[in-house]
């Protein structure tokens, strides 16, 4: 009998561990065998800059490169750059970095848990939920398409770090606390230098939460009673500022001023030097519209972004499997705030900061999205539920009924659990990219290296045949105008390549280019599958096809 408690004990405490452990098998099975069924462009496009700097002896920027909405400095090149002196396979590039980046991911997110003293099992669950891609969007951008996890890392050390400084008391900490400070300080520039995102993801919430949560505290009330009079007002000042809540407040406002003076050197210098967007044209929507029709589909947008993070398939029938998962996607959302409004509400110190931020970072951004005319696509809220994580955590640890934490536990595992095989299934049995992979073979018997298309057609083909196929963006087939983002320079310079080049356009471009009388009279056509393959003696045949040839951009 005391052996059956013994063994059921033992597995009580490794269970997590197996999960956390089996999810990551899963995962690696995935970046073998399936790596390539989801890919599109956006993807590739981290590879071939990884591999340009390589080339060119660089680790971290390139003068070369047209970049997209951001400058990132700490991102994956890091880890494919020093794995492109090795070998030139983009599968096993991929892939390796894949695995190197969850490990930093957990690494981070358990560095980011130890200040809040959570049980290790919890914080092992949880870390397995991290990993498990259970909606399209997660697998495309985060485990194995490799856009968010970057991201999601570095918002977790920094908040790390942030807790701990927020904590610390004692000379006997000093030398640590000033060393912290300086990385929390230096982390918090290079943040800012990589563009906004960081500012709406981790400052701004945190400057939100901690006037929040130095005004929930009792110094801050009983200042606000004394205030006016003045042989009271003073020593009650003194008290709040020496106030435990003030300490938040203070490093939240040191990390925010430093993230804005990156973001100042990203505007004034970065912008100068390299090639991407920047946010400066971003307006805020006609609030006063007697139609109402641009804030209702802002609203629109925003839930159903949230909803598709969480599984949601549209166009699909209630009673299939992929119906149930939608439906978990709604119970999800109800669950998570469900669960974080418990947290706010049971809990304490750091654990009560935290649920005080994850609301901050929710309104922030949901600000953001529904009042701006940013571009809002699901993914955007992936850094902000990341911190929903910790208050499920605290939830089950603080809540008193236990009946509420089983419940709210099985649901969660269940709608998690279902998503994640959906997920699975439709990733292994579904190959986006077969079509692609047609024409790549049609491309490469016919001995071309170097083409024109679309830009979701166009960086997938470099990876898809392992560098072989160069593919250079274009905007329309109308007017062959070069559409210059996340792409090498040297692919838009008149002397780069000679020889034969390619045009590569799918059904509907085609059908687009058939309105171009000149280009029927010039190359040569081939239908293969979803795309048609035209082929041109040299660029100057392509361009002279079209009464306006491509545009260069700089």
């Amino acid at each position: 009998m005391n052996n059956s408690k013994a063994e059921k004990s033992i597995l009580f405490h490794i269970l997590p561990y197996v999960v956390l452990g089996a999810v990551f098998c899963v995962l690696i099975i995935l970046n073998i065998f399936y790596y390539d069924h989801f890919l599109d462009s956006d993807m590739s496009a981290e590879l071939i800059f990884s591999k340009l700097l390589a080339e060119e002896g660089r680790l971290i920027a390139s003068n070369d490169w047209y970049y997209s909405t951001e400058f990132r400095i700490l991102y994956t090149q890091l880890i494919m750059v020093p794995l492109f002196y090795i070998t030139d396979n983009f599968h096993i590039v991929r892939a390796v970095t894949n695995i190197v980046t969850y490990i930093l991911m957990l690494v981070s997110y358990f560095y980011m848990m130890k200040p809040f003293k959570v049980n290790r099992r919890l914080v092992a669950y949880t870390g397995a939920v991290l990993l498990i891609p259970f909606s399209e969007t997660l697998v495309t951008h985060m485990q194995l398409g490799n856009t968010y996890m970057p991201h999601i890392i570095l918002l977790f050390f920094a908040m790390g770090m942030y807790m701990r400084l927020s904590a610390y008391t004692g000379e006997i900490r000093a030398l640590r606390r000033t060393v912290l400070l300086l990385f929390y300080i230096t982390l918090s520039v290079i943040l800012g230098m990589s563009g906004v995102r960081y500012l709406l993801a981790l400052y701004a919430p945190l400057v939100t939460a901690s006037v929040i949560h130095v005004a929930k505290g009792d110094e801050f009330a009983l200042f606000r009673e004394s205030f006016g009079v003045s042989e009271t007002g003073m020593p009650y000042l003194k008290r709040l500022i020496r106030a435990e809540e003030v300490k938040y407040l203070f490093y939240a406002a040191v990390g925010t001023a430093a993230a804005v003076s990156g973001y100042i050197i990203n505007s004034l210098v970065l912008g100068r030097i390299y090639v991407f967007q920047t946010y400066g044209s971003t307006d805020f929507i006609n609030i006063y519209d007697p139609s109402g029709t641009e804030l209702v589909k802002r609203l629109q947008n925003t839930l159903g972004s949230l909803l598709m993070l969480l599984g949601y398939v549209p166009d699909k029938s209630v009673m299939s499997l992929r119906g149930i998962v939608s439906i978990g996607a709604f119970i999800l959302t109800v669950l998570i705030l469900v669960f974080a409004y418990r947290s706010a509400r049971t809990t304490s110190g750091r654990r009560l900061y935290m649920s005080i931020f994850f609301f901050s970072a929710l309104f922030v951004n949901l600000f953001f999205f529904i009042f701006t005319d940013s571009t809002l696509v699901p993914r955007y809220f992936i850094t902000i539920l990341s911190f929903a994580l910790p208050l499920f955590c605290f939830y089950e640890e603080n809540e008193d009924f236990k009946f509420d934490r089983a419940l709210v536990a099985l649901l969660l595992s269940v709608f998690i659990i279902l998503g994640f095989a959906k997920t699975v299934y439709s990733f292994v049995t579904t190959d986006k990219n077969e079509k692609l992979k047609e024409a790549i073979a049609a491309i490469e018997g016919e001995g071309l290296d170097f083409g024109y298309a679309t830009y979701w057609n166009a960086n997938i083909l470099t990876e898809l045949s392992n560098g072989r196929v160069e593919t250079a963006n274009i905007r329309n087939v109308q007017d062959m105008q070069y559409f210059i983002w996340s792409t090498p320079y040297k692919y838009y310079e008149d002397d780069y390549h000679e020889g034969r080049v390619f045009l590569l356009l799918n059904d509907e471009e085609e059908l687009s280019l058939n309105e171009s009388v000149k280009l029927k009279n010039v190359g040569e056509t081939r239908n293969i599958g979803d795309y048609y393959l035209h082929i041109f003696e040299d660029k100057e045949e392509l361009f002279g096809a079209y009464e306006k040839g491509g545009e260069k951009f700089r």
